[in-house]
Protein backbone atom coordinates (compact mmCIF):
# COMPACT_ATOMS: atom_id res chain seq x y z
CA UNK A 1 0.00 0.00 0.00
CA UNK A 2 1.32 3.43 -0.93
CA UNK A 3 1.97 6.10 1.68
CA UNK A 4 0.09 9.36 2.01
CA UNK A 5 0.16 11.83 -0.87
CA UNK A 6 2.17 14.94 0.04
CA UNK A 7 2.37 18.23 -1.85
CA UNK A 8 6.00 19.38 -1.88
CA UNK A 9 5.35 22.76 -3.48
CA UNK A 10 4.37 26.15 -2.15
CA UNK A 11 0.88 27.28 -1.17
CA UNK A 12 0.68 29.38 -4.34
CA UNK A 13 1.67 26.42 -6.52
CA UNK A 14 -0.95 24.30 -4.76
CA UNK A 15 -3.60 26.95 -5.35
CA UNK A 16 -2.74 27.12 -9.05
CA UNK A 17 -2.85 23.33 -9.38
CA UNK A 18 -6.18 23.14 -7.56
CA UNK A 19 -7.63 25.81 -9.87
CA UNK A 20 -6.39 23.96 -12.95
CA UNK A 21 -7.95 20.72 -11.72
CA UNK A 22 -11.21 22.51 -10.91
CA UNK A 23 -11.40 23.88 -14.47
CA UNK A 24 -11.21 20.31 -15.82
CA UNK A 25 -13.27 18.56 -13.15
CA UNK A 26 -15.94 16.17 -14.34
CA UNK A 27 -16.82 14.63 -10.95
CA UNK A 28 -20.40 13.51 -10.55
CA UNK A 29 -22.02 14.89 -7.42
CA UNK A 30 -25.10 13.24 -5.94
CA UNK A 31 -28.19 14.91 -4.54
CA UNK A 32 -26.65 15.14 -1.05
CA UNK A 33 -23.59 16.97 -2.36
CA UNK A 34 -21.32 13.94 -2.13
CA UNK A 35 -19.15 12.85 -5.04
CA UNK A 36 -20.49 9.64 -6.51
CA UNK A 37 -17.90 9.44 -9.28
CA UNK A 38 -14.42 11.00 -9.00
CA UNK A 39 -12.84 12.44 -12.16
CA UNK A 40 -9.33 11.52 -13.29
CA UNK A 41 -7.70 14.84 -12.25
CA UNK A 42 -9.04 14.57 -8.69
CA UNK A 43 -8.10 10.89 -8.54
CA UNK A 44 -4.58 11.85 -9.63
CA UNK A 45 -4.30 14.38 -6.78
CA UNK A 46 -5.36 11.74 -4.28
CA UNK A 47 -3.41 8.73 -5.57
CA UNK A 48 -0.36 9.64 -7.67
CA UNK A 49 2.60 11.05 -5.74
CA UNK A 50 4.95 10.53 -8.70
CA UNK A 51 2.71 12.54 -11.02
CA UNK A 52 2.42 15.40 -8.54
CA UNK A 53 6.20 15.49 -8.08
CA UNK A 54 6.67 15.42 -11.86
CA UNK A 55 4.24 18.28 -12.41
CA UNK A 56 5.97 20.38 -9.79
CA UNK A 57 9.41 19.62 -11.26
CA UNK A 58 8.28 20.47 -14.80
CA UNK A 59 6.66 23.72 -13.67
CA UNK A 60 9.78 24.86 -11.86
CA UNK A 61 12.13 23.72 -14.62
CA UNK A 62 10.07 25.51 -17.28
CA UNK A 63 10.26 28.73 -15.30
CA UNK A 64 14.05 28.39 -14.95
CA UNK A 65 14.53 27.66 -18.66
CA UNK A 66 12.26 30.55 -19.64
CA UNK A 67 14.16 32.91 -17.34
CA UNK A 68 17.51 31.78 -18.80
CA UNK A 69 16.26 32.15 -22.36
CA UNK A 70 15.29 35.79 -21.85
CA UNK A 71 18.20 36.77 -19.59
CA UNK A 72 20.51 39.47 -20.94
Amino acid sequence: MAGPIVWHGTKDEHKRLANAVARHCSCEVGMMGVRVNVCAPHRMLAEEQRVLDGLLFARREARRLRDQEWAA
